[in-house]
């Protein structure tokens, strides 16, 4: 029996990062990037988007539902969230920039993006795994002590086979490999190079996110995130969006990033929205008042397809 506590309805983007976006009345403006069209005819309030029941649920065969994962998600998000909205481009807080390095790891790996991207290398996985236990003698033997027979051709990478899938179906390899994941590109950020940049004054648009909030990205393939079947270690660039002002660009080395500070004009602006497009699955969010800027920005893109650069270079 599950508990009237218990978090079926998780958000695979934070409700309180949506906040950070979001206008008084806690909505944000939804656009579709496969049709360059608002999705629906009101801005959507934050506790009812990007929603999926169960996405980090571990749900055993002999029933009793595991939510731990997304309660550590939760604890994490009443920590950093406030702390994020505290960044500015002179922060040198360790704390305050961890903060947006554990919310950037949380939202990579809390995607569907992500899940794709484990589901293929499970699958590779699995019919390697399968070849292999074929050939294994020690597996026979077992096979025929318990059975009193040889196994048939195939039945051992059958059974192994069936034994990874209760493992998917129960989605324990998704839960088990976000929490390793997590803490894998929580290390590969930190080792990099963090800038906060904000907005000027004069810029009134803001800053949008996508249903994958943090983009990262190969500047030489222009392949975006797991979607594209990039590796978090294989990335050159990697930006996230904290607030409808602030943004958090990660690189190797300083350089990069020290020519950027605030965005001072709405060119800039736009290469920054630009990335975050060509990095969602399907759609971006941002504040209402900041909708049909978001619009102009896709249909830039869509006319010039080409990805406007924030550095000269970025190796």
């Amino acid at each position: 029996m599950q508990g009237m506590s218990d978090p079926i309805q998780q958000h695979l983007v934070s409700k309180g990062y949506q906040k950070n976006f979001a206008n008084s009345d806690l909505r944000v403006s939804v656009f579709d990037c496969t049709t360059g069209h608002e999705v629906g005819r009101q801005p959507h309030p934050i506790k009812r988007n990007f929603i999926e029941d169960h996405f980090n649920t571990l749900r055993p065969d002999g029933g009793g539902d595991d939510f731990a994962l997304e309660r550590e998600y939760s604890m994490m998000e009443s920590t950093t969230l406030s702390r994020i909205r505290q960044l500015t481009p002179r922060t040198t807080d360790s704390k305050l920039l961890a903060s947006a390095i554990a919310l950037s790891a949380m939202h990579l790996v809390r995607s569907h993006a992500y899940r794709d991207f484990q589901s293929d290398l499970i699958a590779r996985l699995d019919d390697e795994h399968s070849q292999s236990v074929e050939h294994d003698s020690n597996l026979k033997a077992i096979f025929t002590r318990q059975h009193n027979r040889p196994p048939d051709s195939g039945e051992l990478a059958a059974l192994s086979h069936e034994v990874l899938q209760g493992r998917v179906r129960s989605n324990e390899l998704f839960v088990n490999g976000s929490r390793h994941a997590f803490n894998s590109i929580t290390t590969i950020l930190s080792k990099l190079h963090v800038q906060v940049i904000d907005i000027g004054p004069t810029i009134k648009n803001g800053f949008a996110f996508g249903d994958v909030p943090v983009v990262h990205l190969n500047t030489n393939t222009l392949s975006f995130g797991f979607r594209d079947r990039l590796a978090l270690g294989d990335a050159d660039l990697v930006m996230t969006p904290l607030t409808r002002r602030t943004a958090a660009f990660f690189t190797s080395g300083p350089r990069h990033a020290s020519q950027l500070r605030t965005v001072t004009t709405h060119a800039i602006l736009r290469a920054v929205n630009t990335l975050t497009i060509d990095a969602s699955l399907r759609t971006v969010a941002c504040h209402p008042d900041d909708l049909d800027e978001i619009a102009r920005t896709w249909r830039y893109r869509e006319k010039h397809r080409h990805h406007p650069s924030i550095w000269p270079a970025t190796k």
